[in-house]
């Protein structure tokens, strides 16, 4: 049986819209052991959590992308799957981040860049939150 705590049993969606950094935080999710749907663009997450037949465990969103911001993305998410863990990030200073709503109280947010352990530490609590 799998451990449901152990990162293995763990479904993340990454909404980044720089193709680079899809790319590389992707990778350092699989190292870590998740399970990950990559969508460099907000329909693209949109699309993916339609489509999805299990719950996502978390959705870690870029905060600033073209047609839509993190929060709005984040918000359509929780319409299709209510309850799922959300972890923003972006590589803009407070001020730009405070404007997009994210710097609230009880949001869950990482700065760009950050290192594989950074991320790792985040992802758990973040998870470990989780009511």
């Amino acid at each position: 049986m799998v451990d449901p705590t152990s990162p293995e049993s763990r479904f993340i969606l990454l909404a980044e819209d720089e193709p680079v950094l899809l790319k590389m935080i992707t990778t350092m999710l699989q190292r870590l052991g998740y399970s990950v749907l990559a969508a460099s663009t907000p329909s693209q997450a949109i699309k993916y959590t339609r489509e999805l037949n299990k719950k996502l465990d978390l959705v870690i969103t870029d905060v600033i992308m073209p047609d839509m911001n993190g929060r709005e993305l984040a918000e359509r998410i929780m319409e299709i799957l209510p309850g799922t863990r959300l972890l923003y990030m972006s590589g803009h200073h407070d001020n730009i981040i405070a404007d997009q709503g994210v710097l609230n109280e009880g949001v869950f947010f990482i700065q760009k860049p950050f290192s594989q352990k950074q991320l790792a530490t985040k992802i758990l609590e973040v998870l470990g939150n989780k009511e």
